[in-house]
């Protein structure tokens, strides 16, 4: 499990934050009633790199270019992070799901 340290701010870059409003435009499209309650339980999960920075892997482990690391959330989210001196830096927030979907439809 993953070294515990005191607690960092977490701040999100345009990216991340973007991503975050289109995952939560995808679920609404659905499940109208449940998007803002996942989008909340995302940004718990990432609140715990606050004081739990090291809980993710590093980016060169699981074949992504860059000094950061990359937290596995609810089996189809990668949340990519850096850890900096003062804060954890949430690069971008990926989901997988989207990704098997394109190349689903690339293969048809």
């Amino acid at each position: 499990m993953g070294r515990t340290c005191k607690k960092s701010m977490i701040r999100y870059t345009q990216k991340a934050l973007l991503s975050l409003e289109n995952i939560f435009e995808n679920i609404h499209k659905d499940k109208p009633n449940s998007a803002q309650e996942f989008i909340t339980k995302i940004k718990e999960s990432i609140e715990n790199l606050s004081t739990m920075p090291y809980l993710g892997k590093e980016c060169k482990h699981k074949n992504i270019e860059g000094d950061c690391r990359v937290y596995i959330f609810k089996r189809n989210y990668i949340i990519v992070y850096q850890i900096a001196q003062e804060h954890i830096i949430i690069r971008d927030i990926i989901n997988t799901k989207q990704f098997k979907q394109k190349d689903k439809n690339a293969n048809n």
